[in-house]
């Protein structure tokens, strides 16, 4: 039993990681840019939110 599963995960291992890989890839690096963007967003809203409260 155990050796048929090593079959399959030799012979299915390298498909499923070149299937999978670009796709974990491409999903961490959109997660990475939108985090970055949303940080950058509250960053210039706080500035701007400061700044407004400062000139008042």
């Amino acid at each position: 039993m155990l050796v048929l599963l090593l079959f399959l995960v030799a012979g299915f291992g390298p498909v499923f990681a070149s299937g999978l890989a670009p796709v974990l890839v491409s999903g961490l690096v959109s997660g990475l840019l939108s985090g970055l963007l949303s940080m950058l967003a509250a960053g210039l809203l706080s500035l701007f939110g400061s700044v407004l409260t400062a000139g008042f």
